[in-house]
């Protein structure tokens, strides 16, 4: 009776951190890569887990149970691609290993996701749960909230939110203010109570940024570009005509603020409606271009990038139809009812056409039937 001990990396933390590539198997290989990756990261949980595992193994040959130890590694992208490498993987290990049983190590985080995945394939005999030990003095606390902030995955989740409340208040606190001084009810000495609302919008946008990296994100977009021109892309006429509109819109929303209205609210539906369409042609030509250049690269259409495309105009006759109906509800403005009616239904056949579409071509949602060659 052969026991495969085996450690989990969900999000790939070992290819990430050394470049090693899962699966591993052998006591050798692991141990090879634990080493690897405690110099690259002592503190990494995974790499915890990894020696657990080796320990465990060691420990069942002492007992003369025949038994073998592997890692099986995810992606970076938590989820469904994640979890698509490791079944991948869980089967690559089983295959080559042939065990009759499963002795599972973990961090315990992501028991409930990697669990029934090796579970639906041989029989899991234990799950052995590694926890770090941490100094519970103020500075150990300091430290672990340190090192949790530098976690990309967690930093969104608990940095993203608090940014998105702090810009909601600094806007809210704003808006009044900025109506007031625009329509004269108010002098120049109030811009000093807009201190507040301006520095909670800027300290929002501030940890939006650093949340989601939006500055590294912006250096790879820019690389990929400076690439994609050298080669001679096609993409990149499209990106130019699309950050011309995506600009355009911004200018119409600012110069619709120039044209006041009756109340902040209508102001408000001014502001988007202006900029709605600019920013609709904006996604349109970028999604064509990638469209374009995918055809001349690969001969064949994504037809998920099609239906992307429609889905942008369905959302811009949507949008418009709610902007149109609230300024008829709203004010005396003579909006046409019938333009209203017109502008949601038409949104929504298009919606409903491009799902049809969608659920026909690639009903599966593969990514070899999201391309239909020419």
């Amino acid at each position: 009776m052969k026991t495969l001990v085996l450690a989990v990396d969900r999000d790939d933390d070992l290819g990430q951190k050394v470049g090693i590539e899962g699966p591993v198997v052998g006591r050798a290989e692991m141990l090879d890569a634990a080493m690897k990756f405690a110099l690259a990261d002592p503190e990494d949980t995974d790499m915890n887990s990894m020696f657990s595992a080796i320990r465990y193994f060691d420990d069942l040959l002492k007992r003369g149970i025949e038994a073998e130890v592997a890692l099986i590694t995810g992606d970076p992208e938590v989820g469904f691609k994640s979890d698509q490498v490791l079944n991948t993987q869980i089967d690559m290990v089983l295959e080559k290993v042939k065990p009759e049983s499963v002795v599972l190590v973990s961090d315990g985080a992501e028991d409930e996701y990697i669990y029934p995945m090796i579970a639906s394939r041989v029989k899991i005999d234990s799950v052995r749960k590694v926890y770090v030990r941490q100094n519970q003095s103020i500075e150990g606390t300091y430290y672990l909230i340190s090192k949790a902030l530098k976690d990309v995955k967690l930093r969104a989740k608990l940095i993203a939110p608090i940014a998105l409340i702090l810009i909601m208040y600094g806007l809210v606190d704003l808006s009044p203010r900025l109506y007031k001084l625009s329509t004269g009810a108010a002098g120049i000495e109030s811009l000093s109570a807009m201190g507040p609302g301006a520095i909670s919008i800027t300290v929002g946008i501030y940890l939006v940024g650093w949340a989601y990296q939006v500055v590294r994100h912006t250096k790879d977009l820019l690389a990929k570009a400076s690439r994609a021109a050298q080669r001679g892309s096609v993409f990149i006429p499209f990106v130019f005509v699309s950050v011309i509109f995506l600009i355009l819109g911004i200018l119409f929303g600012l110069d619709s603020l120039s044209r006041k209205s009756a109340s902040i609210s209508g102001d408000i539906v001014m502001l988007i409606s202006a900029m709605v369409w600019p920013w609709v042609f904006s996604v349109f030509f970028f999604e064509l271009g990638k469209t374009i250049n995918d055809y001349i690269h690969h001969s064949g259409i994504r037809m998920d990038l099609v239906v992307m495309i429609i889905s942008v105009f369905a959302l811009g006759f949507i949008i418009q139809g709610a902007l149109d109906a609230v300024e008829y509800f709203t004010s005396s403005s003579g909006v046409n009812p019938f333009i209203i009616v017109l502008e949601i239904t038409t949104g929504i056949l298009i919606a409903v056409f491009g799902a049809v579409m969608s659920s026909t071509i690639f009903p599966a949602g593969s990514e070899e039937e999201k391309q239909v060659s020419l």
